[in-house]
Parts: structure tokens; C-alpha cells; sequence
């Protein structure tokens, strides 16, 4: 299951990228992550803990840096255990394309080997391209950091 969110920003992809390239900042938008910690680098294989609370308990996670693009990719890994202490991952995509006086961000979030059942995998890719947004969205707090008029 993917879930997929494209936002048009009124600012340069440098802009986004001071935001959204370091994990320690992701708190400051993120309302789902408690706490990020920088890794030491922001390379490809760098590693940090971040925790999540979604609507259930809290998520503890190793977060890992795949890809990572200035100004254009960011891709991480997540892994944390699952009920059963079984190693599961989602993979966490931020992908940036400068307008000529814009940038679209498009944030996604693939959870197919997340240890969700096969049913509520289902029901979030339907809801993912039939329905809407409910809640805040992580992109609501990169506009808020922006300023306003973006």
C-alpha cells in the first residue's frame, strides 16, 4: 500500500530541501513523529531513531537514508518490530520538482511490507485514490515553517 500526497509550494527547492534532508527536523512538521534524532551525516546509509505515534502505541523506529538527492530525492527506510518481534519496514519518499516560480513536493509513504494485514492494505489504497484526506497532512507543517504565502 502507497499512500501519495503532492503539495505546490511558493518557494525555491532549496527551500524545501533545508526542511525536509535532515530527520532531526522532522518533529518541528511532522505531526505523527514525537522525536527525530540528526544523524551524524546526511549521506546514503546514515542512520537515526524516530518515534511516531500514530493513532495506536508508540512506534519506535531505525530510520535509514537510501536515497538521498540534494534539492531533488529523499528517500528513507524505516524498520521497527512488529507484535510478534518480527522486523517489518516503510519506506518514506519525499520527491521535489522546481517550477518556474514553484515546487511540488510529492511525499509518499509505502507500507506493503509494513506488516499491515492484506485487508487494510486494501482498504488504505482504495481510500488512498477514492477518498480524501482526513487529519493533518505532514505537508501542512512544511507550509507553516515556510511562512506565509507559500
Amino acid at each position: 500500500m502507497r499512500l501519495c500526497e503532492n503539495k505546490v509550494f511558493q518557494c525555491t527547492a532549496g527551500e524545501l530541501w533545508t526542511i525536509i534532508r535532515d530527520p532531526g527536523n522532522m518533529p518541528a512538521w511532522n505531526p505523527k513523529c514525537i522525536s527525530a534524532d540528526s544523524p551524524p551525516r546526511l549521506e546514503v546509509g546514515s542512520e537515526f531513531r524516530a518515534i511516531f505515534q500514530m493513532s495506536g502505541p508508540t512506534i519506535v523506529t531505525m530510520g535509514q537514508i537510501i536515497e538521498f538527492v540534494p534539492n531533488s530525492r529523499l528517500l528513507i527506510r524505516y524498520s521497527f518490530a512488529d507484535k510478534r518481534g518480527k522486523t517489518r519496514t516503510a519506506d518514506e519518499s519525499f520527491d521535489l520538482v522546481q517550477g518556474q516560480k514553484n515546487c511540488r513536493l510529492t511525499h509518499s509513504l509505502d507500507l506493503s511490507a509494513s506488516g499491515l494485514p492484506f485487508w487494510a492494505r486494501m482498504l488504505g489504497s482504495f481510500i488512498s485514490l477514492f477518498g480524501y484526506r482526513a487529519g493533518d497532512s505532514p505537508l501542512d507543517g512544511i507550509e507553516d515553517i515556510l511562512g506565509p504565502g507559500v
